[in-house]
């Protein structure tokens, strides 16, 4: 449609007076098509409507996701945002699986990295290679 929207998050009630006024302006526009004083300058449903801002914030997000320096060990196991991840109800697997996801385990090779460990090295002397096949 030859449209370009940028979605920014401004937290609301933040007295920013330019973002009183544009969300005063929108508030004024909608009312004016809604009530047909102004004509919309294309006709879609409401359906249609939420269904694109979706897909805009989807893909916005994505592209925050795939470009932030931090988290890439969890970008790596879960690459694609709006993933629906289920948990096990048992409390201490739930536990595990943040703590995968947040690369920090406590395993040898997080702690060495973390600085809490002297070595990588295993007590059963082999080193973590830090991979492992994920049930997420």
């Amino acid at each position: 449609m030859g449209i370009n929207i940028k979605v920014i998050h401004i937290p609301g009630h933040a007295g920013l007076k330019r973002n009183i006024k544009a969300d005063r302006l929108a508030k004024e526009t909608a009312f004016k098509i809604a009530s047909g004083g102004i004509a919309a300058p294309v006709n879609i449903s409401a359906t249609t409507a939420f269904i694109i801002c979706i897909e805009i914030f989807r893909k916005s997000w994505q592209r925050l996701w795939d470009n932030e320096p931090a988290g890439r060990f969890t970008h790596d196991l879960i690459p694609l945002v709006g993933n629906k991840i289920l948990f096990p109800v048992e409390r201490d697997i739930g536990i595990s699986y943040c703590k995968l996801l947040l690369h920090d385990t406590m395993l040898k090779d997080d702690s060495f990295r973390s600085g809490t460990s002297a070595s990588p090295i295993c007590d059963c002397k082999e080193r973590n290679s830090g991979t492992f096949s994920s049930p997420l």
